[in-house]
């Protein structure tokens, strides 16, 4: 529409890592606006894995563990729903009912195994240490415990990134 500005609208996952320069240099300028969203509540994501299931007795099953595991990540619950149809972990039953087929597990989608992969490639040496070594840890590692390791950046950098987060104990 002519004299008016136009509008961009864009998503992005702020745990993939730090804003590229333009996107800072426009924020910087006034000339973008940035909205954080919080993650979805566990009553959203119920309601999302009700509306996927028919709101059958699938979902109701579901939904407490959809939530925990994707910690209210709209992406991660949008992955894991339709991984558990892609994978057959959920089917419909001639009658049309929703049937939950692995009940014990949830299955991790390829997509959303991707997109943990492509974070991690973007990590340093250091960083990707310090990432491997608390993984493999047996239970949580005090953060000194894992500066130790790499040196405090790196734990900083993983932090901020929300690939690892801190614990009271």
């Amino acid at each position: 529409v002519a004299g008016r500005p136009p509008l961009l609208l864009a998503a992005r996952d702020p745990t993939t890592g730090p804003r590229s320069e333009r996107l800072t240099r426009w924020l910087n300028d006034g000339l973008l606006v940035e909205i954080e969203l919080p993650p979805l509540s566990a009553h959203a994501v119920a309601e999302l894995v009700a509306e996927t299931f028919d709101k059958s007795p699938v979902a109701d099953a579901l939904a407490p563990r959809i939530v925990q595991t994707t910690e209210g990540n709209p992406r991660f619950v949008e992955e894991v729903l339709r991984g558990l149809v892609d994978q057959g972990a959920v089917e419909r039953e001639p009658g049309g009912a929703w049937r939950l087929v692995t009940p014990d597990t949830l299955p991790v989608p390829p997509q959303l195994i991707d997109a943990c992969r492509a974070r991690i490639d973007t990590l340093t040496d250091a960083q990707r240490s310090v990432l491997v070594h608390v993984a493999l840890a047996s239970e949580p590692v005090p953060r000194v415990a894992a500066e130790v390791l790499e040196g405090p950046g790196a734990v900083e950098a993983l932090l901020e990134r929300a690939l690892l987060r801190t614990c009271d104990q």
